[in-house]
């Protein structure tokens, strides 16, 4: 596939259309299928009333690696796709973006997710605003409440 070298908008506007329906963003139905349950499940941990930063990371989380997953599976399927009729016009399977670029898709926003799903990194990032702490509850004593050592 060979790129222009002048600025072309048609062609800028056709590579990010491809890019969009290679990650699914215009059928963002799986996207609140997977939404659903992770919200309840946010919801229900925090006891009905879930911290926004929280909310907001498994938000991300959810649609960066679902999209990050619609892309792996294209490039994995990318000999079987253009056999059948349901695939057969998503980008890759079309030809309209290379399988290597398919692959860089998925990789990078797996990379964007991770940073949101790594308490270790944490210390790099700085700590956000309403987010708990990602260090562990204090150790008790090795010999238990009320003991006392001699």
């Amino acid at each position: 596939m060979s790129y222009p070298l002048a600025v072309d908008v048609a062609f800028i506007a056709r590579r990010l259309d491809a890019y969009e329906r290679l990650v699914r963003l215009d059928k963002p139905i799986g996207a609140l299928l997977l939404l659903w349950p992770t919200l309840w499940a946010v919801w229900l941990a925090a006891g009905g009333r879930p911290h926004l930063g929280i909310v907001l990371v498994f938000i991300l989380g959810t649609l960066l690696m679902r999209s990050a997953g619609c892309a792996i599976n294209d490039y994995a399927d990318r000999e079987f796709d253009p056999h059948v009729e349901r695939t057969r016009r998503r980008p890759l399977a079309a030809g309209e973006i290379t399988p290597r670029e398919a692959l860089m898709v998925a990789v990078v926003l797996a990379a964007l997710a991770f940073p949101a799903a790594t308490p270790f990194l944490s210390a790099l990032r700085g700590p956000l605003p309403g987010l708990p702490s990602c260090d562990p509850p204090p150790r008790a004593s090795a010999c238990g409440a009320g003991c006392s050592r001699a």
